[in-house]
């Protein structure tokens, strides 16, 4: 489904207009990494015109998952192409509790008999999975 999406096709374009020479996307059991650089930095190409809280957790994540499975610390960087700006990520204790908060209510979801409705948020317009939710 998130291939068909046109938004999802426009960050494919600029994944491969801005980091040619170095985006490597590279798949990882169930996650996909832009380009790693540095051999420690994982980097996540956004094609946002705005900083989003998703953005930061979904490259969260990747770290948590890569130092849970494979025992790596790693850094992040967010890539904001359209706002010129990189956005240095690191794991903390802290935020490495409040993602494992979150994957705790992902976890309670997914085992409900029934999927909880859903409620449009902002977002919903332009979600490449709007599908699920609202078809």
């Amino acid at each position: 489904m998130k291939k068909e999406s046109d938004l999802v096709k426009l960050g494919e374009i600029l994944h491969q207009e801005r980091y040619q020479k170095r985006l490597k996307e590279i798949q990882i059991d169930r996650i996909k990494l832009d380009f790693i650089e540095n051999k420690n930095e994982i980097h996540e190409i956004k094609r946002a015109k705005k900083m989003e809280n998703a953005h930061l957790f979904q490259l969260l994540y990747y770290l948590y998952y890569m130092k849970t499975n494979f025992d790596l610390i790693l850094q992040g960087v967010l890539n904001y192409p359209l706002l010129r700006k990189k956005i240095q990520i690191e794991l903390t204790l802290d935020k490495e509790k409040e993602l494992q908060d979150i994957l705790l209510d992902i976890k309670r979801i997914i085992e409900k008999d029934v999927p909880p409705e859903p409620i449009w948020k902002n977002y919903c317009k332009s979600c490449a999975y709007g599908d699920l939710c609202w078809s």
